[in-house]
């Protein structure tokens, strides 16, 4: 029995008095009422309209269930008319309900008072390429295929280290990376945005949910600290179902005053700490040598101001870091198989100007795929690094 009932006459009175339109008389009784305005509403209105009015009776005369159609035309001596069935699932909707609801019932947080440290440093944890629900078999790759538990409880331990490792920078302010491949398919099919077809360890909505647990008690733990900036970064696995995700954590989160976001689907993001600029992106759109003109037009003002500039970029799942001063490059760190070379990138004598592009490596083990392909053996785990005012990039690790 559904909880609108108790304003189904009233519902019927605004049906008759606004042209049977569903979605006019759900709002005009959110308001009237203050129910919450959302799918629920949405479907109790449609049936009570429905059962009223002549639609349904012209159905049944052709034999049509109100479940068979998402839309069509009735048409009749007195005259025609379009239907839209909003029991039909409508995805959009679904999302935008979604988020109204963890808004409603999102847990009210204290607002924290931190102990004032003379110094600002910043702490920005990436978690790379996490995909979530992607399959390793041991007998294929050599690397066993951790259940989403114990993926988990591997994350939290490694991001326990990293806290320990960066506790004596007197960490002030925080920026967590989410995205960047957080999911490992975007669509039912278990495919990603493109359609390429991935091997997975479950479904996709039990991804979904692990992912969004996963993301609440990370900023949890890392808001004990400092307040967070959450950055959400498209990806070219799960750009849509990633989008959502971040909206929802958002949702999540938004009585909370010691967390912001941004969450936009701006492909390369910036974040501007003292005298360094920071450009966050996943790496599969824009070429690495673009991206240091790309820092210079799209955040003139942050790097013009700036000392050090720095792009944390992902989806190659190994280290890659160079430096550039205009059209010059210089390679100071990569991964080859098991194997980690290192330049100290002396060539580029200038510090001002120049442009650091790292790529980060992955936080999850290796797939068929990237095993066929050899693609492997290079160190997984999550990585963070320490601003500071002054300094820029003063501190790097891994675990």
């Amino acid at each position: 029995m559904s909880k609108y009932k108790i304003y189904k006459e009233e519902i019927k009175s605004l049906a008759r008095s606004n042209d049977f339109n569903t979605n006019k008389v759900a709002r005009i009784l959110s308001k009237q009422k203050g129910v919450t305005f959302g799918g629920a509403l949405r479907r109790y209105c449609n049936k009570v309209v429905l059962d009223l009015s002549q639609v349904k009776e012209d159905l049944n005369e052709r034999g049509v269930a109100s479940s068979d159609f998402r839309h069509g035309w009735i048409k009749t001596k007195q005259g025609s008319y379009f239907i839209k069935n909003e029991n039909v699932i409508n995805y959009d909707e679904i999302r935008e309900q979604f988020i109204q609801d963890v808004k409603d019932y999102a847990p009210v947080y204290p607002k924290i008072k931190y102990d004032f440290k003379e110094s600002e440093n910043l702490l920005l944890l990436d978690i790379a390429d996490l995909h979530i629900n992607k399959l390793t078999s041991v007998f294929e790759t050599g690397e066993a295929n951790k259940n989403i538990e114990s993926l988990k409880q591997t994350l939290f331990n490694k991001i326990e280290v990293l806290i320990k490792r960066t506790n004596s920078f007197n960490i002030t302010s925080i920026i967590f990376v989410g995205g960047n491949d957080v999911l490992h398919t975007d669509s039912p099919q278990n495919t990603t945005t493109a359609g390429t077809k991935q091997d997975v360890s479950m479904m996709w909505f039990d991804a979904f949910v692990e992912a969004r647990k996963l993301y609440i008690e990370i900023l949890e733990r890392l808001l004990l600290i400092a307040p967070v900036h959450f950055v959400f970064t498209p990806s070219n696995h799960d750009y849509m179902s990633g989008f959502h995700l971040a909206q929802n954590i958002q949702a999540w989160f938004h009585k909370n005053n010691n967390i912001s976001f941004d969450v936009s689907p701006a492909h390369r993001k910036y974040i501007q700490f003292g005298a360094s600029l920071i450009g966050l992106t996943h790496g599969d759109g824009a070429k690495e040598a673009d991206l240091p003109d790309l820092m210079k037009i799209e955040a003139k003002e942050g790097y013009y101001n700036s000392n050090y500039c720095y792009w944390y970029t992902h989806h190659i799942h190994h280290k890659d870091k160079s430096s550039y001063k205009g059209k010059q490059k210089v390679q100071l760190e990569k991964d080859y198989r098991d194997v980690k070379v290192i330049n100290t990138g002396k060539k580029l004598h200038s510090q001002k100007n120049r442009t650091h592009v790292e790529y980060l490596r992955s936080a999850n083990g290796t797939d068929s795929w990237h095993h066929r392909k050899g693609y492997q053996h290079s160190p997984i785990g999550i990585e963070c690094f320490v601003h500071s005012v002054e300094g820029g990039q003063i501190g790097s690790f891994f675990e």
